[in-house]
């Protein structure tokens, strides 16, 4: 039976615009602290790293809507909530935990995951049409319309924007945080904050998860694979003995590919509303891919719910 689907300010590089040789440095040049870094200035240039990646991705994008750029802009602004999420257990007993992300980023991030949405439906769209053999040209150009009228969002807030404010006071702040607390303390803190997004993976995943929860446990995944990541970029000897980096991954990669069948769904559903009815063949031609596309979906839910119950439940 289906289931009922209830940085501080850098000069903006110079265009044309080349992502690997515009951003600072790469991910990788992390895996080991800089011989002539403390661990803990390490995780503090990493916090900045986030700032000059989104910076960077958000100017080149202008220039050329590469779906890298957003995917690289989006990672940065995630991985800027999961600093937050650390920098909060950094602070002394009785201050304000909450800490949220400038108004800027928040609807930088909104429009970037709507386009973010497009190009992945239209990649997902292309590799259907091969492995299963259907011809699906209208919802492609669809997707696509979609797609280019979020690049115009895009461009029309560089136009009235400028280039992003990112080092906000709440930023600042939390680069601050970083940059004073010691190795003992960013560790401690680290382990808190794992702590915490664990306990509350584990409530999630102790019952019959619905839709709402998986996309919850979507989410404190990444932040806890951001943390336990970018810690163990300065700290190679820290570990969380609850769950491991690759179990994190493992359910953000099938917790990752439901939400996108999810969206596929809901954009064909989309799609559907804007049919002319009047046109019986397109309708005929479309009108066993919503149960396909279900099916698909409840196959990615399963994958996904049992992997959560796997990492968070044993």
């Amino acid at each position: 039976m289906a289931r009922q689907y209830t940085g501080f300010h850098t000069k903006p590089a110079s265009l044309p615009f080349n992502f690997k040789s515009h951003i600072p440095w790469t991910e990788s040049q992390f895996q080991t602290p800089s011989d002539y870094m403390s661990s803990g200035d390490s995780i503090h240039q990493y916090y900045l790293h986030q700032h000059h990646v989104i910076e960077r991705c958000y100017e080149g994008f202008v220039a050329d809507p590469d779906p890298e750029l957003v995917h690289q802009l989006r990672l940065g602004i995630k991985k800027l909530r999961a600093f937050d999420v650390l920098s909060a257990y950094l602070l002394p007993e009785g201050e304000s935990r909450e800490r949220n992300l400038n108004k800027d980023l928040k609807q930088l991030f909104k429009i970037a995951g709507e386009l973010r949405d497009s190009q992945v439906q239209i990649k997902m769209l292309a590799e259907f049409e091969e492995n299963d053999g259907y011809n699906l040209s209208e919802f492609e150009a669809w997707l696509i319309k979609r797609e280019k009228k979020r690049i115009r969002q895009f461009g029309e807030r560089r136009k009235v924007h400028g280039s992003l404010p990112l080092m906000h006071d709440r930023h600042r702040e939390t680069s601050n945080i970083l940059a004073r607390a010691d190795d003992d303390a960013i560790l401690k803190s680290a382990t808190r904050a794992l702590q915490s997004l664990y306990t509350r993976a584990y409530k999630l995943s102790g019952v019959d998860i619905s839709d709402t929860n998986l996309h919850n446990l979507r989410t404190i995944t990444k932040k806890m694979r951001y943390i336990y990541s970018m810690v163990h970029h300065s700290y190679p000897s820290f570990e969380f003995d609850k769950i491991s980096i690759p179990s994190l991954r493992e359910i953000e990669v099938a917790a990752g590919h439901w939400h996108d069948c999810l969206i596929r769904v809901e954009l064909l559903g989309m799609f559907f509303d804007r049919l002319d009815e009047t046109d019986q063949d397109l309708i005929l031609k479309y009108r066993s891919l919503p149960e396909l596309f279900k099916s698909r979906l409840d196959e990615a839910y399963n994958v996904a719910s049992k992997l959560c119950m796997e990492g968070f439940c044993r």
